[in-house]
């Protein structure tokens, strides 16, 4: 039995100065969850073939899984420069950008992916968390309202959708969007995170507590609900 790895890296073996051989073992470490060698494989795809959309990308995908976003904001920038059609490229830009906390420049991006890529929802609903995150929740609910139109079963846009309403004092609101964002994905940390505040702000603290609980289970590394865990805990003693 032989692995996606093994098939490319006997291909490497063969022919070590082969940029599309060693992209594609570069994407079979990832598919496999070796990040680092993902790294290895897709640098050095780069260094024979600077002009290889896919090496690139690869490699900024690798950085992203390791939470390395400067470097993996660099490999999805080359990549979209590369071919500026593909709206791979300028989808991973924006959405690195949001994980850099740099929502204006990802709300640009995201502006004229919409405009070239009219369909598509991920895009729109992209857009609209830039819009929260630059702390405009009123000028999210058109892209978010788009990203359900185009799909309606779209968790992640219910989700943004609860934020904006959340952040524009519409709480009953936001509660029922986040209900059903969780209703069509149940594992969805952020939503969990915000259902929490909303939870919170009702004085609803045993619930809140539960949400934060369910957060840290999804996501160890969410420092903010690990947080205010604790400040509710101190709370009640």
């Amino acid at each position: 039995y032989r692995t996606e790895v093994s098939i490319w890296q006997d291909a490497v073996d063969k022919l070590p100065t082969n940029s599309r051989a060693l992209a594609n073992l570069g994407r079979a470490h990832i598919t496999a969850g070796d990040f680092e060698a993902a790294i290895a494989a897709s640098r050095a795809a780069c260094a024979l073939e600077p002009r290889s959309f896919e090496a690139n990308f690869n490699l900024g995908l690798a950085y992203a899984q390791t939470d390395r976003f400067a470097e993996a904001l660099d490999g999805f920038q080359q990549a979209a420069r590369l071919l500026p059609n593909d709206i791979r490229g300028p989808m991973r830009v924006a959405h690195t950008l949001l994980k850099l906390q740099r929502p204006a420049e990802a709300r640009v991006v995201l502006e004229k992916l919409v405009r070239d890529h009219p369909d598509s929802y991920e895009g729109w609903n992209l857009l609209a968390l830039s819009w929260i995150e630059l702390g405009q929740p009123d000028k999210a609910f058109a892209p978010v309202q788009e990203a359900l139109r185009l799909k309606s079963n779209y968790a992640e846009a219910h989700g943004n959708l609860g934020v904006a309403l959340l952040r524009t004092g519409r709480r009953g609101e936001a509660m029922r969007a986040f209900d059903r964002a969780l209703q069509l994905t149940p594992g969805l940390a952020d939503v969990h995170y915000n259902r929490a505040l909303a939870l919170a702000a009702e004085g609803r603290v045993q619930e809140a507590r539960a949400e934060y609980t369910e957060v840290a289970r999804l996501d160890p590394k969410h420092v903010d609900a690990r947080l205010n865990l604790g400040v509710l805990l101190a709370q009640e003693g």
